[in-house]
């Protein structure tokens, strides 16, 4: 979460293999009860939420520009799209888009943050809305109510032709994804429509939990779909050939499941217009 800037670790770069595998203990904060991500197992009973309303409003004559941070692909949306995010877990409290990130791995078969019932997915999209009733971010992440992220898991398909017109989420992003290979590098995305990430079908889970990055915050309403979106793998090497000052590889770059510590998970079946638990 809030990945815009490159950080160590105990000497290990985000980004770097070992980062979810072997520094669990270094990313867990003691006495913290509310950590993000978790493994997604169980929901329990809650009245029903007002609807979830997202929406996306592009700015006129403004383009969003993505940059490689030398951690992640980061789009920052201020002043550039009008994001709103209200209903659902957040009830009647309105929510602005401040950027969205990815999370990814190495290779098939794990780089989401979130798991569903154990399974990973090979990346994870986070679009960050901050609450209105705070001036900045940096007042919202002292509040547990300060911010609000939708999470899309994304599956990683094989491709099975040469055919580029089946692009997967967000191809006007990752057309140009070549143009910020090295840390630092910048790009203008024309014409992006971000409700396009999001899967057909919202149905969702919801929790309280915190940033994946430091200083880990425990201000976050997540909003996590349960159905992922496909993306190609000609689309997921260009995640992992992102490289840093250094030129290693950006890959990895995502936070081990953090404990439950008896939190409430609450699922939304949006076919259904309810609440299942």
């Amino acid at each position: 979460m809030l990945a815009t800037r490159r950080f160590l670790l105990s000497g290990v770069k985000l980004g770097q293999r070992t980062l979810s595998s072997s520094c669990d203990h270094v990313l867990t904060m003691e006495g913290r009860k509310r950590q993000s991500p978790i493994d997604i197992r169980n929901s329990t009973p809650h009245d029903i939420y007002p609807k979830l309303q997202v929406s996306f409003t592009s700015a006129e004559n403004e383009r969003l520009i993505a940059k490689n941070t030398g951690s992640t692909v980061h789009v920052d949306c201020v002043d550039k799209v009008r994001g709103r995010l209200t209903g659902g877990p957040v009830y009647s409290d309105s929510y602005s888009l401040e950027q969205f990130h990815f999370h990814w791995g190495d290779s098939k078969g794990h780089g989401s943050e979130h798991t569903l019932d154990g399974q990973k997915y090979e990346a994870e999209l986070h679009l960050v809305f901050k609450n209105e009733a705070y001036p900045t971010v940096g007042e919202a992440v002292q509040n547990s109510d300060g911010l609000a992220v939708l999470g899309v898991l994304i599956q990683e398909r094989d491709d099975t032709s040469d055919d580029v017109k089946d692009e997967g989420v967000l191809p006007e992003l990752f057309n140009n994804l070549s143009q910020i290979e090295e840390e630092g590098d910048l790009t203008a995305i024309p014409d992006l429509d971000l409700a396009n990430a999001l899967p057909d079908t919202k149905s969702y889970y919801t929790y309280l939990g915190s940033l994946t990055t430091p200083g880990y915050n425990e201000c976050v309403t997540w909003v996590l779909f349960d159905n992922p979106v496909e993306i190609n793998s000609r689309d997921m090497a260009k995640l992992r050939d992102l490289k840093t000052k250094d030129v290693c590889s950006i890959v990895n770059n995502y936070r081990a499941v953090q404990s439950l510590h008896g939190r409430g998970i609450r699922y939304v079946d949006c076919t259904k217009g309810k609440v299942r638990h």
